[in-house]
C-alpha cells in the first residue's frame, strides 16, 4: 500500500483529458488512475532499484496535473525535456539528481517505465534504462528509504 506524504491538489477526468489533448497521446491507465487517486506529489516509499540490487534511486515527487508550482507540474516538465527525453517517453517523476522517471505513450512499449540519467544524456544507448513493464509494476518497486 502506497503512503503519500505530500500532495498537489486532485484532478479529475477533464484534466487528464485536456492533458491528452496537448500532448497528442492517451496516458496509459494504471497511470490515470495513480493521478486520479494520489494527484502527483512525494510518497513515503521513494527507493527504486534502477538496474539491479545495489544501484537504486530515490524518486523525489511525482509530476502533477496543473500544479501550482512550476517545479512539479507535468505538462511543464514535459516542455522542458522535449528536445532532450525520446519523443514517446514522458517524465511523470524525479529524483534528488534531477534525473527523470518517464512513461512510454506509444507502442511498442507503451506504458513501460524508465529510468532517464541526464549525466549520460549525450552518451549514445546509455541514458535510458527501463525499470518496469507497467506502471503498477513500478509503484509495486518502490520501498521505504529506511
Amino acid at each position: 500500500m502506497l503512503t503519500m506524504l505530500e500532495q498537489f491538489p486532485p484532478v479529475n477526468e477533464e484534466q487528464i483529458a485536456a492533458l491528452e489533448g496537448r500532448l497528442g497521446h492517451r496516458l496509459p491507465d494504471q497511470y490515470r488512475q495513480f493521478l486520479l487517486r494520489f494527484y502527483g506529489g512525494r510518497l513515503k516509499e521513494r527507493v527504486v532499484d534502477i538496474s539491479g540490487p545495489g544501484d537504486s534511486d530515490e524518486v523525489r515527487y511525482f509530476y502533477g496535473i496543473d500544479a501550482e508550482e512550476e517545479w512539479g507540474d507535468l505538462l511543464r516538465t514535459h516542455e522542458i525535456f522535449r528536445d532532450r527525453i525520446p519523443d514517446h517517453l514522458l517524465p511523470i517523476a524525479e529524483d534528488d539528481l534531477g534525473n527523470q522517471i518517464c512513461i512510454s505513450l506509444s507502442p511498442p512499449d507503451n506504458g513501460k517505465i524508465y529510468f532517464w540519467d541526464h549525466e549520460l544524456e549525450f552518451t549514445p544507448g546509455r541514458a535510458i534504462t527501463l525499470l518496469a513493464d507497467s506502471f503498477d509494476e513500478f509503484l509495486d518497486r518502490l520501498r521505504g528509504d529506511g
